[in-house]
């Protein structure tokens, strides 16, 4: 029966060899040059069998990243596709005055949010502007809570939204 050994097995078992060449003064004898032709082959073997599986792995992750680029692009398709519909539903409901629409187990309906818009940034007040290392930008937050507070701040306003929702 053989026994099964690792790339890290055979490599042992060449180190004890040359030990024991060392040993015997390098002293080559038929025992040793048998093990160590034994040794070399078992290497040889279990590197090409090693070789192979790294050769299959290889070829597996060009597959999966061609699979992962298709994926990809079948999810940007999807992405448009519900982008174009959403779009169509939200014209034709603002069309026809419709603020909610349920049916069965869906409903469409505007989500009503605001956001905060930036006319002028140079008329913003410095009280508004926020530092981020070596930029200095517009806090879209303070402005907002300011303008909603009733705060008038030159160069912005608020500005009401309606997103469609599909629940």
């Amino acid at each position: 029966m053989t026994m099964r050994k690792s790339i890290y097995n055979i490599e042992r078992e060449y180190l004890d060899i040359a030990e024991m060449l060392q040993e015997n003064g390098g002293e080559l004898t038929t025992e040793t040059e048998i093990a160590l032709a034994i040794n070399k082959e078992e290497l040889q073997v279990k590197a090409a069998n090693y070789g192979y599986v790294v050769k299959s792995m290889l070829d597996t992750n060009v597959n999966i990243d061609a699979e992962i680029e298709r994926l990809n692009a079948l999810k940007l398709i999807n992405v448009k596709t519900i982008e174009r519909l959403k779009y169509s539903v939200e014209n034709a409901m603002k069309i026809y005055g419709i603020e909610e629409i349920k049916v069965n187990n869906i409903k469409i309906s505007f989500r009503k949010s605001t956001s905060t818009l930036i006319e002028n940034e140079n008329l913003i007040p410095k009280k508004y502007f926020q530092t981020k290392p070596a930029i200095k930008t517009v806090s879209l937050k303070m402005v907002g809570d300011a303008l909603k507070a009733g705060i008038k701040v030159k160069g912005a306003s608020l500005s009401d939204n309606k997103k469609l929702q599909i629940k």
